[in-house]
């Protein structure tokens, strides 16, 4: 995780605000360590192992920051909303 980007403050601003590029954004800076945290080894029928992406965690962690952008831009726009 030492050579990676760290994503500007405005960006993560922005994710926090529930903003879907934003989001998607932090979330690449992070695929690197997703993926090597992700990496499993499944045993092959001849004995040996292969390291392969357990998709499970990274695809749970986008659907769960897409449902907090929509909760967010939902909330967000209760607040602002004229009177």
């Amino acid at each position: 995780m030492e050579n990676q980007k760290m994503p500007e403050y405005e960006t993560i601003r922005a994710a926090v605000a529930g903003e879907k590029w934003a989001v998607e954004k932090v979330v690449d800076c992070y695929k690197d360590e997703i993926d090597r945290l992700s990496t499993v080894a499944v045993r092959q029928p001849d004995g040996s192992t292969k390291q392969e992406i357990n998709q499970s965690p990274l695809a749970a962690l986008v659907v769960n920051a897409q449902k907090v952008c929509f909760f967010n831009s939902q909330s967000n726009h209760a607040h602002t909303s004229i009177s």
